[in-house]
Formats: structure tokens, C-alpha cells, sequence
């Protein structure tokens, strides 16, 4: 019976042991925030449509006259959802001085439809392929917030939400790239 208790205690702790070597995060904090799209790299290309027309266009080709915020998001994102707000009131002040690509990456064109009329935000929403966006950026977590200088290198990257004093902020070091 000694034996059978000691053995099924070591085949736990090795088990435990494995779930730990796998499902622990293989970075803090500090280094997911960064997710993968690493500062000061090229922006890659990202095919995106514009929500309003069905337009599509690279995001590649957006590149170049003033600096972009690139936002990436779901309607189905708590997080997401609760920094749209913000977004949408400094969108008037900061849309002169910065590009917004606010890029959504819902699977169903009929959830963006039903948000959209359910908030009237003005801000300029695309869509995108989410496995595209993950592999283009790669993007750990939305939202996803990303300042790409006007010479297409990225210049700061945030995963998470925000709250409006940080997204003005952000805005603003996002307006001073030149």
C-alpha cells in the first residue's frame, strides 16, 4: 500500500510538473505587451477593407503621410468594447494628426453591422482575416494598439485596453512621430 501512495504522489507531481512546463506564459508580462510586432521593424503588409464602401487596399499603402494608429479589435472583446468610447471622442481631435485604421477582426460581418448601428461611432472601421492579423503583427491579445511612424517602421506597440488619459497620451506620442 506504501508503495502505491508514494508512487501515485510522484506520478502527480511530475503531472503537475508538465501542466506547469506547458501552460505557464514563456514571457512576463513586460514582453507580451510588446507582443511580436517588435518596435521599430517594418510594418508588414496587412490586407484590410474599408467598412463603410467594401474597399480593399494593403495596409502597406496607407503608409507615408502621417502617422498611423492601428487598432485591432472584436465586437465580442469586453476589453475592446469598453475602450471604443474613448477612442471615438479624441478621434475628432487627433484625426488631422494621426491616421486611425481601427481594424476589426470579427469572424461575422453581422455582429460589426449590429454594433455599429447600436453605437454610431465615426471612427474609420476595417476588417481583416483574424488569423491574417495574428501572423502579420503577431498579436497575443486584443485590443491591440499600434503607432506606425510615416517611414513604416513601428514605433510602440500596447496590448490591452486603455483608459482615456492613456489612450490621449498615446495619441500624442503617436502625433509627435515624424
Amino acid at each position: 500500500m506504501k508503495k502505491f501512495l508514494v508512487g501515485l504522489v510522484a506520478a502527480v507531481v511530475v503531472i503537475a510538473a508538465g501542466v506547469f512546463v506547458f501552460v505557464k506564459p514563456s514571457a512576463g508580462p513586460e514582453k507580451m505587451a510588446k507582443a511580436t510586432a517588435t518596435e521599430q521593424q517594418k510594418a508588414p503588409a496587412l490586407p484590410i477593407t474599408f467598412y463603410a464602401d467594401g474597399k480593399q487596399t494593403d495596409l502597406s499603402k496607407l503608409i507615408g503621410k502621417k502617422p498611423i494608429y492601428l487598432n485591432f479589435w472584436a465586437t465580442w472583446c469586453p476589453p475592446c468594447v469598453k475602450e471604443m468610447p474613448f477612442m471615438d471622442e479624441l478621434y475628432p481631435k487627433y484625426k488631422d494628426q494621426l491616421e486611425f485604421i481601427v481594424v476589426s477582426v470579427d469572424s461575422k460581418k453581422s455582429d460589426l453591422d449590429a454594433f455599429i448601428k447600436k453605437t454610431g461611432y465615426q471612427l474609420p472601421i476595417y476588417t481583416t482575416d483574424n488569423d491574417a492579423a495574428g501572423k502579420a503583427f503577431g498579436i497575443q491579445g486584443i485590443p491591440t494598439s499600434i503607432l506606425i511612424a510615416p517611414n513604416g517602421k513601428i514605433a510602440k506597440v500596447h496590448v490591452g485596453s486603455m483608459s482615456k488619459a492613456e489612450m490621449e497620451a498615446f495619441f500624442k506620442e503617436g502625433a509627435a512621430l515624424k
